[in-house]
């Protein structure tokens, strides 16, 4: 009984609690909000999480942000707010070391765009961009879109100034209308409103009207559906909206950022690709299609001319021999530098340089010599030439990649087991305001 009693004196002083003099309810007022976005923009980082750490209450977080990734605003205390990035991990050494701890100041009533771009491993360094989104008003039939430079379609390391052209379609005419010219990298346009209709934005080296480093339609919008208690999502044909686009680079291939074929174009091993003295060449399929440009960092894999470990291979008091296919169709030539694994002598494996092909028998040039051995397979035979590794794209056909590379690439005959591989750079497109 006495718990009873205690339990409804404690309800009726809540009651009390919530009643003014005059009997009204009390209710909560909110101070006014700054509000606040992140943006994953680092290509060759994981994922991040961001919090602000200085206190609880309207600091909104952001987890596992991944490359072109990013939140919407959110609601966040003004004033000066103390805001770190980590790399998302369950392993307490590597959260423990913040990438970045700073202090940013908001104000009530903006909106901020916090962006996390550059290069964790090269240049220009990772940093973070504060930019205050400053939407102007915009009249009925028309929207407006701002730009920013985080690098686009430039190999990694590179961020050099890029021009904004704005047309119809991808497949329009290079270059465009300009639209923001000589932008910095980190660098955005002030807002500037268009007539709705389709648009595509395209990022050429500023100064340059080809080729095209980026050029990918922005999203028209979804009209609203008040029936359906549908509202409209905002897009270039979508009257009233505003967007952010942001034309970053590819990923860095083989780095933590997404490497799937939204991010990446890329041959696949069963390819016949071949190696000229300028780039590397296709037998079917279009490099076009798999979406490499030019300005483009391309990684390749697998090339040197070789035998395969199924082949039967012999050796020989000169050289190594081989009972079927042909040395000089695969591309073998005389002074490059192969090595052989799998001989059962020790003195037939390793480095040397060949002096004579035929198609049956390569001499070469080895210390030690190498001893006559029979025919067996599992052995082969590896051109050490450098072929492989990184290059910049500078041409593109659909069977032809024109690239700049040191040291200059040696031919090579088709052969599958290859690959190329690039970053796809692209166009971010943010909504920052839809329509009402």
């Amino acid at each position: 009984m006495r718990a009873s009693r205690i339990l409804l004196l404690f309800a009726g002083a809540l009651m009390i609690a919530g009643c003014d003099d005059d009997g009204g309810v009390t209710t909560t007022v909110h101070p006014p909000m700054a509000l606040t976005r992140f943006v994953a923009a680092v290509p060759d980082r994981g994922g991040t999480d961001w919090r602000f750490i200085d206190q609880l209450e309207y600091s909104p977080p952001g987890f596992n942000l991944t490359f072109r990734s990013f939140t919407p605003y959110q609601q966040t205390a003004p004033g000066a707010r103390r805001l770190r990035v980590f790399p998302t991990s369950s392993d307490i050494t590597v959260t423990s070391q913040p990438i970045f701890d700073e202090t940013i100041t908001f104000e009530p009533g903006r909106y901020y765009t916090i962006i996390h771009a550059g290069y964790s491993g090269g240049s220009p360094a990772e940093q973070l961009i504060i930019l205050e989104d400053d939407v102007p008003s915009i009249e009925a039939g028309d929207f407006a879109i701002r730009a920013l430079n985080l690098g686009t379609g430039l190999a990694a390391g590179a961020g050099g100034p890029v021009d904004i052209y704005a047309a119809a379609t991808t497949g329009a005419a290079l270059p465009g209308d300009l639209f923001a010219p000589n932008l910095a990298f980190g660098a955005a346009s002030a807002y500037a409103t268009r007539d709705t209709g389709a648009l595509v934005l395209r990022a050429l080296a500023a100064g340059t009207v080809t080729p095209a480093l980026a050029n990918t339609a922005a999203p028209a919008g979804v009209a609203g559906n008040p029936s359906a208690n549908l509202t409209t999502i905002g897009g270039t044909r979508m009257d009233q909206s505003a967007m952010f686009a942001l034309s970053l680079p590819g990923s860095v291939v083989g780095s933590g950022a997404p490497q799937t074929s939204a991010f990446v174009a890329q041959t696949g091993a069963a390819d016949a690709l071949s190696v000229t003295t300028t780039g590397y060449a296709r037998q079917s399929g279009s490099f076009i299609t798999a979406g490499f440009t030019v300005g483009m960092q391309l990684t390749a894999a697998g090339f040197g001319p070789r035998t395969d470990a199924q082949d039967s291979l012999s050796a020989t008091a000169t050289g190594y021999s081989r009972q079927t296919g042909s040395f000089v169709t695969q591309g073998f030539t005389v002074g490059m530098q192969i090595d052989a694994t799998g001989f059962t002598n020790a003195s037939n494996n390793g480095l040397s340089v060949i002096t004579a092909v035929t198609p049956l028998a390569l001499v070469v040039n080895k210390t030690p010599a190498t001893v006559p051995e029979d025919p067996n397979t599992g052995r082969s035979l590896r051109s050490t030439v450098d072929n492989n590794g990184t290059s910049v794209i500078t041409g593109v056909t659909a069977s032809t990649l024109t690239v700049d590379k040191t040291p200059a690439l040696m031919p090579e005959g088709p052969n599958t087991g290859r690959s190329l591989r690039s970053p796809r750079p692209a166009w971010v497109y943010i909504i920052t305001r839809h329509p009402r």
